[in-house]
């Protein structure tokens, strides 16, 4: 036995992991919504530029798509967006 003498019910219970929910009433502010939006649209543009290029790889699609993203943004916003279409792909 590898967990030296539990039985297997007490190892089922051990790996048995609790989650709980809670509801949240929460009204999203106008800025918070356009940024959202904003970055959604971001990271359709780079899977865009993924496909059209036929590139995977974080740094290739960043040398790629990080100039047609919105300049209004900051940097990171821009490279967090390349990021998460890199994981997309």
């Amino acid at each position: 036995m590898p967990y030296l003498g539990m039985t297997n019910s007490l190892v089922l219970a051990l790996l048995v992991i609790a989650v709980r929910s809670v509801r949240q009433k929460h009204q999203a502010s106008l800025e918070l919504l356009w940024l959202l939006d904003e970055f959604r649209r971001m990271v359709n543009v780079c899977i865009a530029v993924g496909i059209e290029e036929n590139v995977s790889s974080l740094k290739t699609l960043s040398s790629k798509s990080y100039h047609r993203l919105s300049r209004e943004m900051l940097g990171y916003y821009r490279l967090g967006a390349i990021s998460k279409a890199t994981g997309i792909e």
